[in-house]
């Protein structure tokens, strides 16, 4: 399992906004093949940044998904919202207790 990190900077005042975009965009990630998870989080310090975990089964699933149209769909979903580029990062679990 890879779990992707994604660090999303949103024009301030756009959130609300944001926010509803992302719910259908949800739904295409939800869709992809290989896609265990997706987690939005808002930044409780700078409110205008959002942090969206999608647990992927590999990131093969992940980089199979981006040559997509529902990525595509997705992209132009979001980008709008941006106020700067995201930072993106995947991570393999070491230790994980539920």
């Amino acid at each position: 399992m890879v779990i992707e990190r994604v660090e999303l900077p949103i024009q301030a005042g756009r959130e609300g906004d944001f926010e509803l975009a992302l719910r259908s965009g949800i739904d295409l990630l939800k869709g992809a093949d290989g896609c265990l998870s997706v987690t939005l989080a808002r930044g409780v310090e700078q409110p205008s940044r959002y942090l969206l975990l999608v647990r992927w089964s590999s990131l093969e699933h992940h980089v199979d998904f981006t040559k997509t149209g529902d990525f595509t769909r997705f992209r132009e979903l979001i980008v709008p919202f941006f106020s700067d580029k995201p930072a993106m990062h995947h991570f393999a679990p070491v230790i994980e207790k539920h």
